[in-house]
C-alpha cells in the first residue's frame, strides 16, 4: 500500500507523517518494523511516537541489534504489540518470520545524499561517459534498499502482511512504477492521485 503524504524533502512531511502512524501501527496486529533513512528522523519520530503510540517502541541503538530483536519477540510471544524503529541495518539481514512482522513501514525511499565526495565521484563518472548517473546508479540502489526493506515482510512462505510506502515520489515521479514494478509479489494498493493532493 502506498500511503504518501507531502514530500519527504518539506518541513510538513514529518508532521503528516505523524498524524498518519498511530492509525497505520494499528493497521495489524503482532509486530510492526517502521523504517527510516536519517537517525533525526528516526530520533524525532519516537520520541513523539512515545507520547501517543500504545505497544511496545524499540528504537534502533537502545539496545545492541541482538537484545532488541530478541525483545520484539518476547513482546510479540506475550501478545503484546511490538513496534520496532530502525535504519538500514534493520532493513537487510533481519528475520521477523510470522506474527514478529505484519507490517513494514517504510517512510520514505531510500536515496544516497548526492553531495557526498564518493557520490559525487560516481557522478562524475558517468557524466565522463555521458550516461545520467540517477537512472544508471541511484535509482538502481534505491531500488535494491527498496526490494531488501519489503522483503522484511516474507520470510517464510506462510508470511502475510502488509508494506506501507509513506513517499509520494513513487505515485508523482516518472520512475515511480519502475521501482514497484521491481518488488517481488506484492499485490499493489495505489492511492488516486487527486486523493493525495
Amino acid at each position: 500500500m502506498v500511503n504518501a503524504p507531502c514530500y519527504p524533502n518539506t518541513q510538513a512531511f514529518s508532521q503528516e507523517l505523524m498524524e498518519k502512524l498511530p492509525d497505520l501501527i494499528d493497521m495489524e496486529p503482532g509486530g510492526v518494523l517502521i523504517l527510516f533513512s536519517s537517525h533525526r528522523h528516526l530520533d524525532e519520530t519516537y520520541e513523539q511516537l512515545t507520547r501517543i503510540c500504545s505497544g511496545h517502541l524499540l528504537k534502533q541503538s537502545q539496545l545492541g541489534k541482538h537484545q532488541l530483536l530478541e525483545q520484539h519477540r518476547k513482546y510479540i510471544d506475550q501478545g503484546q504489540k511490538s513496534i520496532i524503529l530502525g535504519l538500514q541495518s534493520f532493513a537487510e539481514g533481519v528475520d521477523l518470520i510470522g506474527n514478529y512482522c505484519n507490517h513494514v513501514i517504510i517512510t520514505k525511499l531510500n536515496f544516497k545524499a548526492p553531495n557526498t565526495p564518493i557520490e559525487k565521484t560516481i557522478q562524475h563518472h558517468y557524466q565522463k561517459k555521458g550516461l545520467n548517473a540517477f537512472y544508471q546508479h541511484s535509482l538502481p540502489e534505491a531500488s535494491l534498499r527498496l526490494t531488501q526493506a519489503a522483503g522484511r515482510l516474507v520470510r517464510s512462505t506462510t508470511d502475510r502482511g502488509r508494506v506501507t510506502l509513506c513517499d509520494r515520489r513513487i505515485i508523482d515521479q516518472a520512475y515511480g512504477l519502475k521501482l514497484l514494478d521491481n518488488l517481488p509479489g506484492f499485490t499493489l494498493k495505489l492511492p488516486r492521485k487527486e486523493a493525495i493532493d
